[in-house]
């Protein structure tokens, strides 16, 4: 029966991507919309003035974490009883990651989904998301999200033109490699794979192994030409995003934390209402924990997964981990502020 529901699972959340890119498929409505596609401006159902609003998605039409925005506006549209609708464009139909947020801050689109190296860009102490071994559990991300530290976020977002509607965290980030890793020595001159972000390279650098920046798309045939021995995503994308053809291992570091904030222009926020935009921003958050159940349950799945398509599963000491990283605090300590710190200190509680 479990691997009868994790077969069921992997293929709603198939091809579930941490970096962005690709196309195909149109825009995506929530369930009873009302079907009105104009460009982030306003129709009418009944009396009922309808406000539309475009959301650009980096993600697969298939991807867990697309099937989480249209989760979000499945609750915008029931919490407002039909009055705001979201339109989910797949596959960078609007732009990428980085084009979208840009156009949010020059409010020539409505919203968009964003990620921590790309949002850190303009706001530096977003780090504090993606420092190493800064999180133990997944609630604990969740309390300080909706917390001081999400609040605080937005707060330096919003100096930058960018309002946060709200934040999908996606699961703990683990290492996948061609060789196993089992200790902290087996880093030693490992070639990984990590994004372009300075804290991601200087945290698998201090582990011992060699960090190598690429994009995501080049990742898979670099694993297969050897070019790199590694790479590293939550659970569920390892799974579905074809690395059990070249993987043999997976490592159970949990060293990072990914989470996709939300993000939503100026504009658009004024084309909402003000009775409805108190409901409009829980709905917003409602939807968000709902994908998140969505993306934990897809990353309890792909174990089951993984291990049935060979791939070893390897519990690691992290303590060594944490002690070899630990200096990356105060070398970062510019976009990872005291105050900060505290704040996901006190989400513990």
């Amino acid at each position: 029966m479990k691997k009868l529901t994790s077969l069921i699972l992997a293929c709603v959340m198939m091809f579930s991507l941490a970096a962005c890119g690709g196309g195909g498929g149109g825009a995506s409505t929530p369930s009873g919309s009302s079907g009105n596609t104009s460009s982030g401006g306003s129709g009418s159902s009944g009396d009922q003035e309808v406000i539309t609003l475009k959301l650009s998605d980096c993600h697969s039409p298939t991807a867990t974490n697309h099937l989480a925005m249209q989760r979000i506006a499945e609750e915008v549209a029931t919490q407002t009883d039909g009055r705001i609708q979201i339109e989910v464009y797949p596959s960078s139909q609007l732009g990428d990651v980085k084009p979208s947020m840009e156009a949010i801050q020059m409010n020539t689109l409505d919203m968009a989904i964003s990620n921590q190296a790309v949002l850190g860009s303009v706001v530096p102490e977003l780090a504090v998301l993606g420092a190493p071994f800064m999180f133990e559990t997944d609630d604990q991300i969740a309390n300080a999200l909706n917390g001081e530290l999400g609040e605080k976020i937005n707060e330096l977002a919003q100096e930058k033109g960018i309002t946060i509607a709200c934040y999908l965290p996606t699961g703990f980030r683990h290492v996948f490699s061609t060789v196993p890793v089992r200790t902290i020595e087996d880093f030693q001159n490992i070639k990984i794979r990590t994004m372009e972000n300075p804290l991601d390279m200087a945290t698998f650098n201090a582990l011992g192994a060699i960090a190598t920046p690429m994009g995501y798309n080049e990742l898979f045939t670099a694993m297969q030409q050897n070019t790199v021995n590694a790479g590293e995503n939550a659970l569920s994308n390892i799974a579905t995003d074809g690395f059990t053809e070249v993987a043999k291992y997976v490592t159970l570091t949990g060293h990072f934390y990914n989470v996709c904030p939300v993000l939503i222009s100026q504009s658009a926020i004024e084309k909402i209402p003000e009775d409805l935009r108190d409901t409009f921003f829980q709905a917003c958050r409602d939807g968000a924990e709902a994908g998140r159940q969505m993306c934990m349950e897809a990353n309890e799945a792909a174990i089951e997964e993984l291990e049935a398509a060979g791939l070893e599963i390897i519990e690691i000491d992290r303590e060594p981990l944490k002690q070899a990283t630990a200096s990356l605090y105060e070398e970062f300590a510019d976009s990872l502020p005291q105050e900060m710190l505290d704040m996901v200190a006190a989400a513990e509680k």
